[in-house]
């Protein structure tokens, strides 16, 4: 009889167990680093709290997410590592100078790098399966030039250098969003 309740306990444990760690996957849409720019977040549940993010959108961005309160509590803290783009700079530069004018491109550098979110999820409804996102981002980028487009322009009045600093390279957003766990 011992063995039969110690079976039953154990099995009824591990179940809760599995089924909380294997169907745990969200959806969200949003605006900021960690959607994407404006998109989708989806996250999925591999470990207890522990979820793999990537946000869709016009600048996709994947991630690692921990949660500090487990799925039952209506205000859960947390705290994600992202790569994605952290953010750009513009310029112009003079090709050449005609009788027309000047004639150039207008450049567009983008920055790609770590980013570390501090957030929340304030959980509602039935089953506590949606929620509101809240986070603020700070990202690094290793100051390489991984992405420029070249845009045509007719006329310049003047042109710049692109030069860029550290301090145009550490940058603060806030996300927010809405969430559904299904």
């Amino acid at each position: 009889m011992k063995y039969l309740v110690f079976i039953l306990l154990t099995s009824c444990f591990s179940a809760t167990s599995f089924s909380e760690l294997n169907h745990n996957v969200a959806f969200g849409l949003g605006v900021g680093v960690i959607y994407g720019g404006a998109g989708v977040k989806l996250d999925y549940e591999f470990l207890n709290n522990t979820y793999i993010t990537a946000g869709l959108g016009s600048e996709p961005s994947i991630g690692l997410q921990l949660y500090l309160k487990d799925k039952g509590a209506s205000w859960r803290p947390k705290i994600s590592l992202h790569y994605g783009l952290v953010g750009y700079t513009t310029g112009s530069k003079v090709r050449d100078i005609n009788e027309a004018g000047r004639r150039g491109s207008k450049i567009i550098q983008r920055y790609y790098g770590g980013i570390v979110e501090f957030g929340q999820s304030l959980q509602f409804g039935r089953g506590l399966r949606h929620a509101v996102d809240l986070g603020l981002t700070f990202g690094m980028s290793d100051g390489g030039k991984k992405e420029w487009e070249d845009r045509h322009i007719e006329e310049y009045d003047y042109a710049d250098d692109l030069s860029v600093d550290l301090g145009e390279l550490i940058t603060t957003a806030i996300n927010i969003g809405y969430r559904y766990s299904f």
